[in-house]
């Protein structure tokens, strides 16, 4: 998680090298579009795992980070997430709050106690099932390279 906003971070780490390796080598559109395609079914993934109560915020779920021209940075990997501000307090819940202390009389008062949000966890939910659709596209990519370089 980053900042105020709800996040997560596609990062093929297993088979990083072989990702340096390709981009090298294959042409950069076909590189960019197999890239693009992990972030869009990143995002799919997401979405189909946010709770919905207005939908906002499952509406709200996108690629925070454009690609560059010069392609994806594979250490930084694809950010995908929403920029509501609550998008974090849904997946981790908060605590509940006890009511201010007002020093005049000498307690804490109980109007404005918060009972709390349950957390749902849904990016964790997500993280397996979108690291999973990545290594297939990415295996996809593989062989479509390879089958491009026989030609």
């Amino acid at each position: 998680m980053t900042n105020k906003f709800l996040s997560f971070r596609i990062r093929p780490n297993n088979i990083s090298n072989q990702l340096r390796m390709w981009r090298t080598v294959a042409a950069p559109a076909h590189f960019n579009r197999a890239m693009d395609k992990i972030g869009r079914e990143g995002v799919r993934i997401l979405k189909t795992h946010t709770p919905i109560r207005t939908g906002r915020l499952r509406n709200s779920i996108r690629i925070l980070n454009k690609i560059p021209a010069k392609g994806v940075d594979l250490r930084s990997g694809i950010l995908i997430g929403s920029r509501l501000q609550y998008g974090r307090y849904v997946d981790q819940g908060t605590k509940a709050s006890t009511g201010r202390f007002v020093p005049v009389l000498g307690r804490r008062v109980s109007t404005g106690v918060h009972p709390g949000i349950r957390a749902r966890n849904f990016v964790q939910a997500a993280r397996v099932p979108i690291e999973e659709r990545a290594r297939m596209i990415l295996e996809d990519f593989q062989k479509d390279w390879r089958k491009s370089l026989r030609v």
